[in-house]
């Protein structure tokens, strides 16, 4: 969503996107669990033109409950992109970190 906010696309919202993942850790012989640089998501949303979208993120999950994602720059956009204004800013979803409550 803050990308799209960037780019000039208040519209998009979390529920709009229609967001949903699946995971898995180092393939079909290693347990889904605990933390590691071998997490592969799949992530399917659908884009501010209603079309829908897959890209395969990599995370590194930390032992503190936080991970970092990177993304498919051919779906999500360089390092860098153009707002509105004209500058050149910080891609949010290029790669983020993210905390999450392990016991939820």
């Amino acid at each position: 969503m803050q990308q799209q906010q960037l780019l000039g696309h208040p519209g998009v919202t979390t529920a709009s996107m229609g967001t949903s993942s699946t995971c898995d850790r180092g393939g079909p012989t290693v347990t889904d669990v605990g933390a590691g640089s071998d997490w592969i998501c799949m992530v399917t949303w659908v884009d501010d033109a209603a079309k829908s979208q897959t890209g395969k993120f990599e995370l590194q999950v930390h032992a503190s409950s936080c991970y970092t994602a990177n993304g498919p720059a051919s779906l999500v956009g360089s390092f860098t992109l153009t707002d509105t204004s004209g500058r050149e800013v910080q891609n949010p979803v290029n790669a983020f970190d993210v905390c999450f409550d392990p016991d939820a």
